[in-house]
């Protein structure tokens, strides 16, 4: 009878210990999701804001080829203007 009830233990220890790893992996799985949609998440943001940064520095890009366009033009029409005034200053009165 004893020999029965050492068997009957063992096979409930085994038991207990088997149901113990198998709520283990499970809660472990759940964690890793977990893990892996903040993962996702983070990894959608970080795209996000390279995007954003890139459209900024187009924007940039573009009033600096503006404000170099501009600086041209002034530089284009000053010149203009200087050869104005000097033809207008040497104009005989």
């Amino acid at each position: 009878m004893e020999w029965v009830i050492t068997m009957i233990t063992l096979v409930a220890g085994c038991v207990t210990i088997a149901w113990f790893i198998r709520d283990v992996r499970k809660e472990n799985s759940k964690i890793l999701k977990s893990m892996l949609d903040v993962q996702n998440t983070s990894l959608a943001v970080q795209k996000t804001s390279l995007d954003v940064q890139r459209e900024v520095v187009q924007i940039l890009v573009k009033i600096e080829e503006g404000q170099r366009e501009g600086f041209r033009m002034l530089s284009e029409d000053m010149t203009k203007l200087g050869a104005i005034l000097e033809r207008v200053s040497f104009a005989p009165r």
